[in-house]
């Protein structure tokens, strides 16, 4: 973080509140445009910064705009397909450190794509991947910039890479699927999702028709522009005993380990439809687990750490969602969040590095439905917090919700709320208290100037600190150190602490620790005695009365040739020339204060 000059408040205008706690904070304005169709895709890097991909009527068709997540906040709305009158569909998004940011969507049967690089400023210009009947485009993008974009294309699902330090996308010769001349990937139910591990090899799954009548949902990995010659039917013949038919809606994340990924999909049986799970282990799949409690279930969204640990959230029929968590690769804890309704939840899960994340899903009716979160401390040991609304007015069943996490465990949820006049794009945000800091100032008795702490953690925005003195705020600034005014903190024992705040006002307050000041000079008493060439020095020193007793560390003399030598109780010198010198003596007591006498003596 750059040094900043500290920003001084006066102790009169200071308050210290109770320290809040992290929530969702509902429903703040990303386009206020009432033109806004739809969500179409959310994604944030580690560190925290991303962007939301949408829909919006412009100059009488749709079009794609994004908004930039920068430092816990969206940025204005950007329109990203310009040049074209024609309506744009079905726009994705992919996020990496560094500010690396990837856009595709679909226009007049054509695939489009577009790339920030890292550290720049804007996106370069809008490229053609692939042309003639496009749809149902997925993006992906690894921690290192590795992108790769799915889509389907006349029956064909098919993918195309660009290399982490290109916009250039470079199509796969053929297609993924098992069989081209059956059809793969068309209509929401068998599009395709691809996923990038940390090496940026990459993993696409999609729903193709079987030669056995049935829907099939097949994983592939991806090796740059290779394709793996081991393709994965995932389709089960039968769930606990019910004999299954066809599978969709695949859903797909992966670990940096490229060779560990988890993929849910629907599994129809005779009974109803089933939402399993399959873990990806080196080039096959481990047998399935159920995702749904064993009831009946439309979809499941999962989203996984660098390690593999995850949430799952899934969609039961009759509206109900369901959260579960995955550690040490074993499927946790399903639990029933949402209340059922007529409408479909569109159930979302997002996790940080940390091990922290969320659930989000819709409830409610067509007419007056609302989005809904809760929040898992630690997967290991879940501990869910209560249910918390996100939405602020009624909610657009069909204007899509999606979600994304940092690595800290933030969350930007993403929707469309409210009708006519007031429909507009919002986001609700749960954003974690700054990080507990600690302060580096020396414990031990000292002069002091400056009193310097550790930077507090918080990735969605900047922090600002409140500097506390025996339990009185000083001060406030946005650096690592506070540059103290004389007398601002008295010579004595003294307890301090900072507190951090983050720009939605949440408080984390530091431990407290000990201060000992002794900015008073010593006292320093000085004599001179002259016998023809030879001079002698006396002094004393010591702490004056009302100092903190430090102690006197040490005594300098300087008989006039600019040697600053040690000296007791006095010191003598015999002067080889005569002239006028100036004699100077030091007193430094143990806190590093100085203070200085000197006297003019005439040798000869």
């Amino acid at each position: 973080m750059p040094r900043l000059l500290p920003a001084i408040v006066t102790a009169a205008v200071l308050a210290v509140p109770a320290s809040a706690q992290a929530a969702f904070f509902p429903a703040e304005v990303v386009d206020g445009s009432p033109d806004v169709v739809s969500v179409g895709d959310v994604d944030l890097s580690r560190d925290g910064n991303g962007l939301v991909g949408y829909l919006r009527n412009d100059g009488g068709a749709k079009h794609a705009f994004v908004a930039r997540f920068v430092d816990g906040a969206f940025q204005g709305p950007e329109r990203v397909d310009g040049g074209t009158t024609a309506d744009t569909s079905q726009v994705v998004v992919a996020a990496s450190d560094s500010g690396r940011l990837a856009i595709a969507y679909v226009n007049e049967g054509r695939l489009w794509t577009m790339v920030k690089p890292k550290d720049a400023t804007g996106f370069a210009a809008p490229t053609i991947v692939a042309e003639g009947g496009i749809s149902n485009p997925s993006i992906d993008m690894s921690i290192n910039g590795a992108t790769y974009v799915s889509w389907t294309q006349n029956g064909d699902v098919r993918v195309a890479r660009a290399n982490r330090d290109t916009p250039q996308f470079v199509p796969l010769p053929s297609p993924v699927d098992v069989d081209v001349a059956r059809d793969a990937g068309s209509g929401d139910r068998k599009a395709s999702r691809v996923v990038v591990s940390a090496d940026g090899t990459a993993l696409v799954v999609w729903g193709e028709d079987g030669a056995d009548g049935r829907t099939h949902v097949y994983a592939r990995r991806l090796f740059e522009l290779r394709l793996s010659t081991a393709p994965q039917d995932l389709t089960l013949n039968d769930v606990d005993g019910v004999s299954a038919g066809g599978a969709d809606n695949a859903e797909v994340d992966i670990e940096d380990d490229s060779s560990f990924a988890q993929v849910t999909f629907r599994q129809n049986t005779a009974n109803g439809p089933r939402v399993v799970m399959r873990r990806l282990l080196g080039s096959t799949f481990d047998p399935h687990v159920a995702a749904d409690g064993g009831g009946f279930a439309l979809r499941a969204r999962i989203d996984l750490t660098g390690r593999g640990e995850g949430l799952v959230a899934t969609a039961l029929a009759g509206g109900e969602t369901a959260g579960s968590s995955i550690f040490n690769n074993k499927f946790n804890m399903f639990t029933k969040v949402g209340a059922g309704q007529a409408i479909d939840p569109r159930s979302v899960a997002a996790i940080g590095e940390n091990e922290d994340g969320g659930v989000m899903w819709m409830q409610g009716t067509a007419d007056n439905a609302e989005v809904r979160g809760q929040y898992w401390n630690n997967i290991e040991k879940p501990e869910p917090e209560p249910q918390a609304a996100i939405s602020s007015a009624p909610v657009d069943v069909n204007g899509g919700l999606d979600a994304a996490a940092s690595r800290a465990g933030d969350i930007a949820v993403v929707f469309v709320q409210g009708k006519n006049g007031d429909r507009r794009l919002v986001a609700g945000i749960f954003d974690k208290p700054p990080n507990r800091n600690a302060g580096y100032t020396t414990q031990k008795p000292r002069r002091l100037s400056k009193l310097r702490w550790a930077p507090s953690l918080n990735l969605f925005g900047p922090v600002r600190y409140r500097v506390l003195v025996d339990d009185k705020p000083i001060a406030e600034t946005a650096a690592q150190e506070l540059i103290l005014q004389p007398g601002q903190v008295p010579d004595g024992e003294h307890r301090w602490q900072i507190v951090a705040i983050d720009r939605r006002n949440q408080e984390t307050i530091s431990r407290s620790r000990l201060l000992r000041v002794d900015n008073t000079p010593p006292s320093l008493r000085i004599g001179l005695k002259k016998k023809k060439r030879v001079l002698t020095v006396t002094a004393k020193g010591g702490d004056p009365d009302g100092a903190f007793p430090t102690g006197l560390d040490r005594i300098l003399v300087d008989f006039g040739d600019g040697k600053l030598l040690p000296m007791g109780r006095k010191a003598t010198k015999r002067y080889a020339r005569l002239g006028t010198y100036v004699v100077r003596v030091k007193a430094v007591d143990k806190a590093g204060n100085e203070t200085v006498q000197q006297r003019s003596v005439k040798i000869g």
